[in-house]
């Protein structure tokens, strides 16, 4: 862990994404600790928007792989077949696999490892910086390290994971349980509400061109709210949820309905840069996209379908899969959303579902429909049940192929048995590596 966490660190100082990130060649991470400079401090914070969307767009990352659990895409590659023997038709993810069963923890717990460095150096820097320097670099790491942990919590869900508790890495923190996993997590989205409130009028450090608007301490906190909205509807607390988007970037504005307003990991083809590999001509689209989304006769009317896939010229067929269309969405510039306004719609929009306010969640859907999906209004729902249906098909067609969200959604929901196998099972979660419970017994 030592070791890959100074190799993800370097490519932080190294890879400037489109920041403006001084080349401090990977320093000692145990003098960042020890002997911090406030150069060190910045370098290592920006290197953690580096971490967070390394493996986030490629054959193998997050979007594709939880893309394939959640039958959204495929990936059909004779010369590969494993993307879909692993997570498709084989009853068990094989932990001890680093691609597949293992994927979405050393990277996350790197970026996780690297958040605890720069908060211990914070300690130790001294009158280097001013106690707003600090308290907006606090601010910002802890958010950041937060979405790590969320990544570990929605690939290992009811699996739980590990909280990291030392900078050693020899110290071995036990695993723990899907609540502690949700109560840390939002712990450091309110430690680092107060830190950001604290942290003056801008940041020791620039941040991406993918948090404009939102670069400062004061309105980096609307990001900040803006994720704790999602874990607390994903933790069922809806009453807080409500009362949190409300000092997040939320707009509901039928004259300009922002929907794309939010904050993105961005990438870039210059520079030796990360690029968004989800270009990948081996990944398809799942065809039950386009045969579940809503049609007027024969034909498909949901904007958000046809301005996301593309029919291919001829059927592709491999594994016993066969894809008829194609997402069309990525070039390897396009930046992916950590969270967006559209979103953050359809989580108020659950929020008053559960809290039985069907009326307004119906409004709320009704929002999206119209100015994502150019959809005719929702009837008013006859039961609870409808309305969740009615929900995650918004989720589904807003959500297509960001993140995972329908395998996600379908888990939280209770409704993964509503995912089409295509010859195969649906996994609950990914396992926790063996490389991970072995030490541990």
């Amino acid at each position: 862990m030592r070791k890959y966490t100074i190799a993800i660190l370097s490519a932080g100082f190294l890879a400037s994404c489109d920041l403006a990130v001084e080349n401090l060649n990977g320093p000692n991470l145990d003098s960042l600790v020890d002997s911090p400079t406030p150069s060190a401090i910045a370098a290592a914070s920006t290197g953690m928007l580096i971490t967070l969307r390394t493996g986030l767009a490629g054959r193998p990352g997050y979007v594709s792989l939880l893309g394939i659990l959640g039958r959204e895409s495929y990936v059909i590659d004779p010369a590969d077949p494993r993307f879909i023997s692993q997570l498709m038709t084989s009853p068990e993810i094989s932990p001890g696999s680093p691609i597949f069963g293992g994927n979405f923890w050393a990277t996350p717990y790197a970026g996780i490892r690297n958040a605890e460095l720069i908060l211990a150096a914070l300690n130790n820097v001294g009158s280097a910086m001013t106690d707003e320097e600090k308290e907006a670099t606090r601010g910002f790491v802890k958010t950041i390290e937060a979405l790590e942990y969320l990544i570990v919590y929605d690939t290992r869900f009811d699996l739980g994971g590990v909280i990291v508790h030392s900078t050693d890495p020899n110290v071995l923190d036990p695993i723990v349980t899907k609540a502690d996993i949700e109560n840390y997590i939002q712990m450091l989205l309110d430690d680092a509400k107060t830190s950001l409130m604290a942290g003056g009028d801008k940041f020791p450090f620039l941040l991406s061109s993918g948090f404009a608007g939102f670069d400062t301490p004061t309105t980096f906190i609307k990001v900040n709210r803006a994720i704790k909205v999602r874990v607390s509807v994903y933790v069922g607390q809806y009453a807080r949820a409500l009362t949190e988007l409300q000092d997040s970037f939320f707009s509901q504005d039928d004259a300009d309905p922002q929907l794309s307003l939010g904050a993105y990991n961005v990438f870039r083809s210059a520079g030796g840069d990360l690029t968004n590999q989800l270009v990948d001509p081996n990944i398809y689209a799942n065809p039950d996209i386009l045969a579940k989304a809503h049609k007027t006769g024969d034909m498909v009317d949901d904007a958000r379908a046809l301005a996301k896939l593309a029919k291919l010229d001829a059927p592709v067929t491999g594994s016993g899969l066969t894809a008829t269309e194609k997402f069309k969405m990525y070039t390897i510039t396009t930046p992916i959303a950590i969270i967006r306004n559209e979103e953050l719609i359809l989580l108020k929009a659950e929020a008053e579902i559960q809290m039985n306010d069907m009326a307004a969640a119906r409004t709320d859907l009704n929002f999206v429909r119209s100015h994502s999906g150019a959809l005719p209004p929702l009837p008013a729902f006859s039961s609870k049940d409808q309305a969740i249906d009615a929900l995650l098909y918004e989720r589904r067609y807003s959500l297509l192929f960001e993140g995972g969200n329908r395998w996600i959604d379908s888990r939280r929901l209770g409704r993964l048995g509503d995912l089409p196998l295509d010859g195969g099972f649906i996994h609950m979660n990914m396992p926790i590596p063996t490389a991970e419970t072995d030490p541990r017994q």
